[in-house]
């Protein structure tokens, strides 16, 4: 019966162990999944295109402007500096919808980075925690730290039994 209780409580102690760490692995994880599938819903669901047609006009039928990528590209670092406070005033190139759908596009760009950033947070302090998780936690770490450190406090006091 003894024995039988030891396994059972040896069970319990490492279970509680691989729970906290899948636990931990999950929730730091979990902000990715969640953009992931907020991106991939945003835009399957068409509410994408209904953003963009209820503030710009957008349309299926929309005649694409004959802007070049050159003038694409100053349109998206106008919007960028104008955002980011670098500048106060610029001029984008195209009709109004042009520039209404180049600032939904970089609003949306810009709202994926923020969120790409704090998925980041997540990712870094869930490497923060795993050398504490596995490194102290561990009972297999924790002895060979103590072996260490007894070995290292012995070989001091012989080296100073040594010199008196």
């Amino acid at each position: 019966v003894a024995k039988k209780t030891t396994q059972i409580l040896t069970f319990i102690k490492d279970s509680k162990y691989v729970i906290f760490v899948i636990s931990v692995f999950t929730l730091c994880w979990m902000p990715w999944i969640l953009l992931v599938f907020y991106d991939i819903t945003f835009h399957q669901l068409g509410t994408y295109k209904k953003s963009m047609e209820m503030k710009c006009g957008y349309s299926e039928k929309h005649i694409p402007s004959n802007l070049t990528n050159q003038e694409e590209f100053l349109g998206q670092s106008c919007i960028h500096g104008l955002m980011s406070g670098g500048l106060t005033q610029c001029e984008v190139p195209g009709n109004e919808e042009d520039v209404c759908l180049a600032v939904h596009r970089h609003l949306h760009d810009f709202l994926m980075i923020c969120l790409t950033r704090l998925c980041m947070c997540f990712s870094v302090i869930g490497s923060l925690i795993n050398p504490v998780i596995h490194g102290l936690w561990y009972p297999g770490f924790r002895q060979a730290v103590l072996y260490l450190r007894d070995r290292y406090q012995r070989f001091s006091s012989s080296i100073n039994s040594t010199q008196n």
